[in-house]
């Protein structure tokens, strides 16, 4: 037959194991039943004083119990709130930890609140654009990771991948904008002096143009990208490299500079100037995240190199044509003037007769 001690223990333990994850009381429900059950036949025979005792040794164990997991509510805040919750259900246990009950809801209310002060800081950082967006949001994902207890809810967990893309994001386009502004109006001169330069240097001005906000209608030609890269003021490369923000970047102009991209070998360019290169690395890090990742920009280059090779075929053909057209036009002047020459011939002959 079990002792007092015994009972008391079988009692004490169901009501730790009422704390565990629901994962763990689904495994163990069985047994868990069983010995509920088992606890139920044992009290038909107990007297009133032994339940009496026993009941208030379950008392203090809850109460030792639940001040530990106040103690470790940093750590894990759900354990807390597991416990409070079945000893608010317990009604036997729970009119004797009043003040505790309150003392427990308040730390769980007070590191709630943080959790939530913190989220809102960070969902701040992530909506509001600006200069400082950088350093609020390194400052937010800072608070996020240090708050205690951790971020468990998954909507909290998705909130801070999202800000750290955006971090980082963001930290990569300070990089390509300070990558740029270290050029020097002498190295940007080398560009500019370049009467005809190859195709890929031409693509990759036109794309940076492009991204950095300049309407294409006033992208021509070559020379008119020299003339835009000569601009001061407030139209100064500098200026709008220092504006750059690929959030303001259109669809339309996103696809365009994928398109021009989508010919270029870097190794031709290095070849050929620099600066170049400096320029490529931008229109690329800008790109890549515009597309999200190195792989979405490698799939989203599979279109643009379709649409580059159409219009290079388009262009190819409209070369053929104009120079069909001229030497027909040649040809047609050509049969004029013999036609000309020949009328002039016969009107001499017909005077000297």
């Amino acid at each position: 037959m079990l002792e007092m001690n015994d009972i008391a223990e079988l009692t004490i333990a169901l009501d730790d194991i009422s704390d565990s994850p629901p994962h763990v009381i689904n495994i163990i429900s069985k047994e868990i039943e069983a010995a509920k059950l088992h606890l139920e036949e044992l009290k038909e025979n107990m007297s009133e004083e032994l339940k009496e005792k026993i009941l208030l040794e379950r008392i203090d164990a809850a109460k030792e119990t639940l001040l530990s997991n106040m103690n470790d509510a940093e750590k894990d805040m759900e354990e807390l709130e597991r416990n409070l919750m079945n000893v608010k259900l317990n009604k036997e246990i729970s009119d004797s930890m009043t003040e505790m009950i309150a003392d427990a809801e308040n730390v769980i209310l007070k590191l709630k609140t943080n959790q939530n002060r913190v989220l809102e800081i960070l969902q701040t950082a992530i909506t509001t654009m600006g200069d400082d967006q950088l350093e609020r949001l390194e400052s937010a994902i800072q608070q996020y990771d240090d708050v205690k207890p951790p971020f468990t809810a998954e909507k909290a967990l998705a909130m801070n991948t999202k800000g750290t893309l955006l971090m980082l994001r963001l930290k990569e386009l300070k990089d390509l904008k300070n990558l740029l502004l270290k050029l020097n109006q002498r190295e940007i001169a080398k560009i500019k002096s370049m009467n005809a330069p190859i195709q890929d240097i031409v693509d990759i001005v036109n794309a940076m143009l492009i991204l950095l906000g300049t309407p294409k209608n006033q992208i021509k030609d070559w020379k008119s990208m020299r003339g835009i890269l000569g601009r001061t003021g407030k139209e100064s490369l500098k200026r709008k490299i220092m504006s750059f923000d690929v959030a303001n970047v259109s669809e339309d102009a996103h696809e365009r500079s994928l398109v021009l991209m989508s010919g270029v070998e870097l190794d031709r360019v290095t070849k050929v100037s620099s600066t170049g290169s400096i320029f490529y690395a931008f229109v690329r890090g800008a790109l890549t995240m515009l597309s999200g990742s190195h792989e979405e920009l490698q799939e989203r280059e599979i279109g643009a190199k379709k649409i580059r090779e159409l219009e290079k075929t388009a262009e190819t053909e409209r070369i053929q044509k104009e120079i069909y057209d001229k030497a027909a036009a040649d040809r047609q002047v050509e049969e004029l003037l013999n036609s000309a020459s020949l009328r002039r011939s016969k009107t001499k002959r017909i005077s000297i007769v």
